[in-house]
């Protein structure tokens, strides 16, 4: 694939679309360890951390709070340093890089600018492994007083058992109350803890310490009182093979993403083909630039295009569509004028999808130009940060 340059100079943001996982600076993976569980599980925690959108190093402290009534802080940490673009992983983090066996505990990230962090928590049996994955959860996730969050799925059987825990994360205390709920939203049983500043606890096989085995549970748990704040997690676990799954509390509305950057791609038969920015204001969509294509007898052209510099609202369906017209040059000599149209939906969850279609208006008579024609390229993106 080769690239022709524009009559202008573009910064390009190239990202995957948001999800579940959004970069952050202080991020926490609430359960990790290195050692025995129940039942012959033997764990381990591989991490995962990436600066995906940053263009420069990012200086990063982890920090390991072990499980227990309380932490000090600062916590025990490691410095690393991630390069923009770059992704660091740490096979079973707590051995590796804590020197630690039989530990267990949450892990805190804060770095001086956004980054990307997820882990793997699994069981070793001989050369195989089981285990369940554990996005890293902003701080500003964390319930406050007179919050409420839920646990679902919670089981407690001859099959399954199910653990539940919490990580304060301000240095403050607080109380909490777990209350057992059943599939008809009848709360059968409840219990108040104590947590104690930077607490990491887990409650292994809950819902005994709650009246009892039984299955299709949830557990609701509400900050009750105290200036701390948790996070909280659940992991259901098949008591044959250790195999886990993870449940994620579920987390109050954080952001707003009718406003904000989006990144996103360019995607043809799987393969990633360019990259793409805009940012979502009040009046719609702004500063729309990517890299899109064309064809010449067969051979693709990349094209740098954009930014739109006045808004293009959103209707009532929130779709938008905008008009951008470049000229491209091979050194002085223009050689291409292409009318690119770009449509898009915007949805309330933080993702866009859309088309991208460029119309070549003026053609070179030189080859390989006089054989150029537009394309259409799907894209899709994601909020990416306010």
């Amino acid at each position: 694939m080769k690239r022709l340059s524009a009559s202008w100079v573009c910064m390009l943001l190239l990202a995957a679309s948001a999800g579940a996982v959004s970069p952050g600076t202080d991020v926490w993976i609430p359960s990790v360890g290195h050692g025995p569980g129940q039942l012959g599980s033997q764990w381990r925690t591989d991490v995962w951390i990436s600066q995906p959108l940053g263009n420069a190093v990012a200086t990063v402290d982890l920090f390991f709070l072990p499980r227990g009534s309380t932490n000090t802080w600062p916590a025990e940490s490691r410095r690393i340093t991630i390069n923009p673009g770059e992704t660091r992983e740490f096979v079973d983090i707590i051995r590796t890089l804590f020197n630690k066996d039989n530990a267990f505990g949450a892990l805190r990230v804060m770095a001086d600018r956004e980054v990307l962090v997820t882990s793997r928590i699994y069981t070793v049996a001989g050369t195989a492994t089981t285990g369940q994955f554990f996005a890293g959860l902003p701080a500003a996730a964390a319930l406050a007083a007179g919050q409420t969050t839920d646990i679902q799925g919670v089981e407690e059987s001859s099959a399954f058992r199910t653990n539940v825990g919490w990580v304060e994360v301000t240095g403050n205390s607080c109380s909490i109350q777990v209350q057992r709920v059943d599939g008809n939203g009848v709360v059968l049983a409840s219990q108040t803890f104590n947590v104690q500043p930077y607490a990491v606890e887990q409650r292994g096989s809950i819902l005994n310490q709650l009246g009892g085995p039984g299955a299709n549970q949830r557990l609701r748990i509400t900050v009750v009182s105290g200036t701390g704040k948790i996070l909280a997690f659940g992991s259901r676990l098949d008591n044959a093979s250790n195999d886990p799954s993870t449940i994620e509390m579920r987390t109050q509305t954080l952001v707003d993403r009718s406003r904000g950057t989006y990144g996103g791609f360019f995607a043809s038969a799987g393969v990633v083909t360019g990259g793409l920015s805009f940012q979502l204001t009040s009046g719609g969509v702004l500063g729309f630039q990517a890299t899109g294509m064309v064809d010449c007898g067969g051979v693709p052209y990349t094209l740098d295009l954009g930014p739109n510099q006045t808004a293009v609202a959103l209707d009532s369906q929130n779709t938008f569509s905008l008009a951008l017209t470049h000229d491209y040059f091979d050194g002085s000599t223009k050689v291409l004028t292409v009318a690119w149209t770009v449509s898009g939906t915007v949805t309330s969850s933080g993702t866009s999808t859309g088309a991208l279609t460029g119309q070549v208006t003026f053609k070179a008579s030189q080859a390989p130009w006089n054989s150029c024609v537009g394309l259409t390229q799907p894209w899709e993106a994601g909020w990416v940060k306010p």
